[in-house]
């Protein structure tokens, strides 16, 4: 069985957590069949070939990167682990988050931090990788959180939007006050 998790992690300037948050993602898109379908036949599925995800240093903050072929175009903001303001639920043919919080220090904007993927990791019947990524408010006041996506390559020179949660219910939402660190991570698990 293939699954993927969520979670959230809140911490202080001092990188003291102050709230943790964990759910079982419902999240899959579209876009991440026509990837996983492109890479077992070899043969593009749709009108181009999917299959790059992208954890990225936005322009200012390095230039780490994995799983792609060129950043050239692209900020943190469009690929890699995003986050939005919008709780519309998610539908299996969403190509975009609804209501992305850009890059940045102005109002409503969070600093998105290079983006990690660990090993995989072998547990009993279990295997997995996480993705994660941190952000940071400088931008004054709080920005709240209720959508999350995860978004990579579509071609060299396009993105697309794999998964995405988002969340109407105001205790799921992450609350960052300026000057806090958010921390996400998704997991993706195999189960045999």
């Amino acid at each position: 069985m293939l699954s993927l998790l969520l979670q959230t992690q809140k911490y202080d300037k001092n990188f003291k957590l102050l709230d943790q948050k964990a759910y079982i993602a419902q999240s899959f898109v579209i876009n991440f069949l026509h990837a996983l379908y492109t890479r077992m036949s070899g043969v593009s599925s749709g009108s181009s070939t999917h299959g790059y995800i992208l954890l990225y240093s936005p322009q200012g903050y390095g230039d780490s990167q994995l799983f792609a072929r060129s950043t050239t175009g692209f900020d943190g903001d469009t690929l890699g682990i995003l986050v939005g303001s919008n709780y519309d639920p998610t539908s299996w043919n969403q190509s975009d988050m609804d209501t992305i919080i850009n890059h940045g220090t102005d109002t409503g904007e969070l600093e998105y931090f290079g983006g990690n993927a660990t090993d995989v990791t072998y547990d009993g019947d279990d295997a997995y990788f996480d993705m994660e990524r941190i952000f940071r408010n400088s931008s004054g006041s709080t920005v709240t959180v209720k959508e999350f996506g995860l978004q990579g390559f579509v071609t060299t020179s396009a993105q697309a939007l794999y998964a995405r949660d988002s969340f109407s219910d105001a205790g799921d939402w992450a609350v960052v006050d300026d000057g806090e660190y958010l921390k996400v991570t998704y997991r993706i698990k195999i189960t045999v």
